[in-house]
């Protein structure tokens, strides 16, 4: 009789396709890119990091400060270009370490813009560079820097919907009070009022 750990191992080491997980990374890399532009059209990166004299720092981290304003906009542009070498899995596990590290940085510096999002990202990021997503559909494999696969272990697919999943379900408590449940937030959100 198998123990329940030798159960889980067995499962989390089990062959899945890794079409989802790929397309994550995919999708993950495209969205990054956007994100990023959209920092520098819309002026965020000037006001946002540039232009303050103050910035609400994260405890821990108060070391960090932000770089001056061409070292930020070479930043946030390294950050669009690594976005999309993640998405075509191009020299992935460089890519998606520096990505990591540069928008963690990012995230870092600057408190008052916090954002569940903005963590989710740090987190999604910290697991694609253990994550070997880079086996199928990716430039890697055509360059020959990987060997194709079209399975993962069921682990990667696994730790992805967890991340994902906890982010609703903290979603879902956050929002479980009387003006949601009333609709009260829903209408504001569409321009109702009352």
């Amino acid at each position: 009789m198998k123990t329940w750990i030798e159960l889980i191992i067995k499962r989390i080491d089990t062959p899945t396709d890794a079409a989802s997980v790929v397309l994550l990374r995919i999708v993950f890399g495209l969205l990054m890119f956007w994100e990023m532009t959209r920092y520098y059209y819309n002026g965020w990166i000037r006001e946002l990091y540039v232009k303050p004299q103050f910035h609400f720092q994260y405890e821990w981290f108060q070391w960090l400060t932000p770089l001056p304003e061409v070292a930020m906009y070479l930043l946030f542009a390294s950050l669009a270009m690594l976005s999309l070498m993640i998405a075509l899995g191009l020299f992935y596990r460089i890519s998606t370490l520096l990505f990591f590290l540069g928008y963690s940085y990012f995230f870092l510096i600057e408190h008052a813009i916090y954002n569940n999002h903005y963590y989710l990202i740090c987190l999604l990021s910290f697991f694609l560079v253990l994550a070997p997503l880079n086996k199928s559909w990716s430039l890697d494999v055509l360059r020959g820097a990987v060997t194709h696969t079209d399975n993962l272990p069921a682990l990667w697919l696994w730790i992805f919907r967890l991340h994902m999943g906890i982010v609703y379900f903290y979603g879902g408590i956050a929002k479980f009070d009387h003006d949601w449940l009333s609709g009260l937030a829903t209408r504001k959100l569409l321009g109702e009022g009352n």
